[in-house]
């Protein structure tokens, strides 16, 4: 696994990042949604779920590139034994202890939040689609508004994505993001190079976070370790980022 060295200063929480294992089933696959076995899927997830502990509640909710956060009140098992598209969301908050926010990535960019202050945690799921939308200002802002959180205390981790080394789009896309110039190169024939941990970053700043840890892991050129669904051509792979306030 793998972990921020910022989040990890807090006992009052815990986190992780998943890698890939030889020894699991589809290479320690997180995902319930891609096809795979989902009983396998789940032994997967109980492995996992030993690290935070027997009383340790999963929250895994179905992603779909929107600007939607959804807050944890209280504790349903949504999405964590078997796929439940009932909560279409991209981001989970809550100030609620013992109760895991789950992201599944495989190139997008995975955020864990907290604000230890007001005991809140958050995981984001942001694509390109979601960092257009708004879903991380959308986040921070539903934490001020929800629980009164301050950005200046958040801290945040910037989970692995595909870089700017690996990650070429065309004109289409990167006319989204010309209000972050320094996040685009341009390359022969309309492509360019975008650096989305860049524009998420800068947006965090811009919001008055100033606590950001951001991981040096490409998806892509680390798809030995994460799963990359760019390098290994449309793999059903996901690995999983996590977050619980301890009880």
């Amino acid at each position: 696994m793998l972990f921020f060295e910022n989040l990890s200063r807090f006992e009052t929480i815990k986190h992780s990042i998943t890698t890939k294992k030889s020894n699991r089933a589809y290479q320690n696959s997180l995902a319930l949604h891609t096809g795979e076995d989902i009983q396998k899927i789940y032994q997967n997830r109980q492995e996992l779920a030993k690290y935070f502990g027997s009383s340790a509640k999963f929250v895994s909710i179905l992603q779909v590139h929107s600007s939607s956060v959804y807050r944890v009140d209280s504790y349903n098992e949504h999405g964590w034994s078997n796929l439940d598209s009932t909560i279409k969301a991209d981001a989970l908050i809550t100030n609620l202890s013992n109760i895991v926010l789950t992201v599944l990535t495989a190139d997008c960019v995975p955020l864990l939040v907290y604000e230890p202050n007001k005991g809140v945690v958050a995981s984001i799921h942001a694509g390109w689609r979601g960092v257009v939308g708004g879903i991380v200002t959308n986040t921070i802002n539903t934490m001020i508004y929800e629980y009164g959180c301050n950005t200046k205390e958040m801290v945040v981790g910037i989970g692995p994505a595909i870089k700017e080394c690996c990650y070429e789009v065309g004109i289409d896309v990167a006319d989204r993001f010309y209000d972050y110039p320094n996040a685009l190169k341009s390359l022969d024939n309309n492509h360019y190079k975008l650096d989305l941990h860049s524009v998420v970053n800068t947006q965090l700043i811009n919001l008055g976070v100033k606590d950001i840890e951001i991981s040096p892991y490409c998806t892509s050129c680390n798809s030995d370790i994460l799963f990359s669904y760019r390098k290994e051509n449309s793999c059903s792979g996901r690995f999983m980022s996590c977050i619980m306030i301890k009880g």
